[in-house]
């Protein structure tokens, strides 16, 4: 089992699961979503054998490896961002635009 944030799971399983179905065709994979509250957790107790995407610093007994990273900007309406804000005592103002022709 592997946890994927809804974010991992765009960039990266479109490509991982052509790679199984072309190199290891009888695999099954099953993925769990997971985000950042809880995806470490779901690693420690056995949940998934894997997590991907933005989570903090692991425990000591975990490792982590860097599998890819963007020149773009994810935005989001909770999670990472919001955190770090309320850690700072600040809010963020979204606003959305749409221009139409």
């Amino acid at each position: 089992m592997v946890g994927l944030s809804d974010y991992a799971a765009f960039v990266l399983l479109p490509r991982l699961t052509a790679r199984l179905d072309r190199e290891a065709p009888r695999v099954s994979l099953v993925i769990r979503n997971t985000s950042r509250s809880v995806g470490l957790p779901m690693l420690d107790d056995g949940a998934v054998e894997l997590i991907a995407s933005n989570f903090p610093q692991p425990p000591t007994h975990m490792r982590e490896e860097l599998l890819y990273e963007e020149d773009h900007l994810q935005v989001s309406m909770s999670g990472y961002v919001d955190a770090v804000l309320t850690e700072k005592r600040l809010k963020r103002n979204v606003v959305v635009r749409s221009a139409t022709s």
